[in-house]
């Protein structure tokens, strides 16, 4: 049962009495409401929302062609916005109440109740799943002849956030392959993997610039990213001076700030070139090359644990590089 599994908050009453987790924690969200104000980032699930949603209830029927309509009109700046699954809906659910709901405050409070994508089909009736933050419940209900509110979502890919090591030439090639990530074997350095995928496209990206230009949140990956990054090549110690300096000035209002993991930087990889670089112009032109947070530990390597990362955007590859070399530093969070 979705409820004991992801220890969801759901209060027991005539409603629920099926189906019930009064002791139920709920999830450890991480929100973060996005600068233009509509929509809430959840770092835990990776799922953006609307902070609203619609104005008045409506019908099922009502409720997909709001979706509809906000697709059409690209609210945010996306045009993949869906009704979320049950479990997605349960993930906001908080056992503690915060002005009479059972949702974090930094949602609106008026969407006390909202229809889910979820339906329950039988021979007698169709009905859906309904969650109301105003009670701390899910519910299902008929998908006529009953209105509620709708909340809408959108899904963002996960990449790997944490430092680690990469310790085979097929361990690379494949983290490479699984994103189908762009990498220009004519200029990969003959140690590394060749015809990784040079007609890969990578990513598609959805990017939108924040804070005055200074930095571009990523409405496919949910990162949040530099728009320039260091004035400068520097070597790796200087680099992770930078971020301390940028997490210490609260650079963009942020203090999270660190290196890109090696799938994160590739990301941003672009078969195209724009300029001089494979990297949408979206991005600063000065940063060719930067850091990684990744070592490069290739058993048999007699240099592994002195090799970092370092993805070139200008020759559209990655490599390791010496802690000692220069390169330049695009931060990420």
């Amino acid at each position: 049962m979705l409820l004991k599994q992801f220890d969801f908050y759901c209060k027991e009453t005539n409603l629920s009495k099926q189906w019930n987790n009064p002791q139920g924690e709920g999830l450890a969200n991480e929100f973060e409401l996005q600068p233009d104000s509509t929509v809430v980032f959840d770092r835990t699930t990776n799922l953006i929302w609307q902070k609203g949603g619609s104005s008045r209830v409506m019908d099922f029927a009502d409720a997909e062609k709001y979706i509809r309509g906000l697709n059409v009109e690209k609210f945010a700046g996306f045009s993949d916005w869906r009704l979320p699954t049950l479990e997605e809906t349960m993930s906001l659910v908080e056992p503690k109440r915060f002005d009479n709901r059972h949702i974090d405050p930094i949602f609106d409070q008026t969407q006390e109740q909202i229809w889910t994508a979820d339906q329950k089909k039988s021979a007698s009736s169709n009905t859906a799943w309904v969650v109301s933050f105003r009670d701390g419940l899910c519910a299902d209900d008929m998908l006529v002849n009953n209105i509620y509110y709708v909340r809408a979502v959108r899904s963002t890919i996960s990449l790997r956030r944490h430092k680690r090591g990469f310790h085979s030439k097929n361990e690379l090639r494949t983290m490479l392959e699984k994103y189908s990530f762009f990498y220009c074997e004519e200029y990969a350095p003959y140690e590394y993997p060749r015809r990784c995928d040079p007609q890969g496209k990578g990513l598609s990206h959805n990017f939108i610039k924040q804070r005055n230009g200074k930095i571009v949140f990523d409405g496919t990956t949910g990162l949040m990213w530099q728009e320039a990054g260091s004035d400068s090549v520097m070597i790796l110690a200087d680099a992770e001076r930078y971020i301390r300096e940028l997490n210490r000035h609260r650079f963009a209002g942020y203090y999270d700030w660190r290196l890109p993991t090696l799938e994160e930087a590739m990301s941003l990889m672009e078969p195209n070139n724009h300029n001089g670089l494979h990297i949408d112009p979206v991005f600063g032109e000065q940063q060719q090359d930067i850091w990684t947070v990744d070592t490069l530990n290739f058993l048999g390597d007699p240099f592994s644990g002195w090799l970092w990362w370092v993805v070139s955007y200008k020759f559209g590859y990655c490599s390791g590089s010496f802690f000692y070399n220069a390169a330049s530093v695009r931060a990420v969070r």
